[in-house]
């Protein structure tokens, strides 16, 4: 019980710092204790606050779906769920998702990205604009956001054949686990023809970006041909495959795509926890660690917004048993 409730205080921090960017917002939401469970009062208060907020912007340009007010509004919603069980809460989590998925880029009209190809994923470049044809590991962030909908699905098998309150103006199914199973086949879908194949190498099944020369249409980007990606984007790429296999595994289906996809977000934790260097502040030990993942002198160190993103990463995995994380 001790711990679950700092992991609920915790969780409600990372809800505030998710949402911190939308205080224009009418309703305020508010923390009354640090200390013990979640009061109704303040779930009562998320949920008028989310509520109050403008309906979400359909695309993921300026990454909307993956750090933006999308994204993070869409996790704020799982996390809250995961400790309130409110199903109003689930329900406008969906109405999320859905939104997300269906704007992926459409394979018969949709964009023509660097691969040549309309992938099914998530450009985040305006059509107009000189990189449109830029897509990458973010999409891996899009794809985290829409599983954990699904997995907090599964987990509850009450709700499974219910039909979803909120309707299906996408025909993503019209009961909750039609609802979840449709979010896992096109989520394997991106994960499969554009994920797979460009962001993890073959062997080591490390993290890296494409080898191919398609992806060098500038400077930068010909720069990282074939390296590591940086730490920040990993969690972006592990955090899909991990709630993938978590949901695979409620299911009990796919034993070997869990596999794979539990080897590769335990390869990605385990070499960034390796790239720690301890070291000591007036008797504290604290942590230092590079942008990038193929700099063992630190030359890139890490900074405090992107290292958020690297820190989530650990405790998300650290939540799973099977990558076997001490405290």
């Amino acid at each position: 019980m001790y711990r679950q409730s700092i992991i609920n205080t915790f969780l409600l921090t990372v809800i505030f710092c998710f949402l911190f960017i939308s205080v224009s917002a009418q309703a305020e939401m508010k923390i009354e204790s640090l200390d013990g469970p979640v009061l109704q009062s303040e779930i009562s208060a998320f949920k008028a606050y989310m509520k109050s907020l403008k309906d979400p912007v359909p695309d993921n340009i300026g990454n909307n779906f993956v750090y933006g007010k999308c994204g993070t509004n869409t996790e704020s919603l799982g996390i809250m769920y995961e400790i309130s069980h409110d199903q109003e809460i689930l329900d406008q989590m969906i109405r999320y998702a859905d939104l997300m998925l269906n704007a992926r880029n459409n394979p018969v009209s949709g964009r023509i990205i660097w691969t040549g190809k309309r992938e099914p994923c998530w450009p985040n470049k305006k059509a107009v604009a000189a990189d449109s044809v830029y897509s990458a590991t973010e999409n891996g962030d899009i794809i985290a956001h829409i599983a954990y909908c699904a997995k907090l699905i599964i987990q509850d098998k009450n709700l499974w054949n219910q039909k979803v309150v909120t309707g299906d103006p996408f025909q993503f199914g019209k009961t909750y686990i039609e609802r979840a199973r449709t979010y896992l086949k096109e989520c394997n879908k991106t994960i499969d023809e554009f994920i797979l194949p460009n962001f993890v190498k073959e062997g080591s099944l490390q993290f890296i970006f494409p080898v191919s020369e398609k992806f060098g249409f500038d400077a930068r980007s010909k720069m990282s041909l074939g390296k590591p990606v940086p730490w920040n984007q990993q969690t972006m790429l592990a955090g899909g495959f991990q709630r993938l296999a978590e949901c695979f595994e409620l299911l009990g289906e796919e034993p070997q795509r869990v596999k794979l996809y539990d080897y590769i977000v335990k390869t990605s934790v385990t070499s960034f926890l390796k790239s720690l260097v301890r070291y000591q502040v007036n008797g504290h030990d604290c942590y230092k660690w590079s942008y990038s993942a193929d700099d063992p002198a630190l030359k890139y160190g890490e900074d405090a917004g992107h290292g958020g993103y690297d820190i989530l990463g650990v405790f998300r995995a650290y939540q799973r048993n099977n990558y076997h994380l001490s405290k």
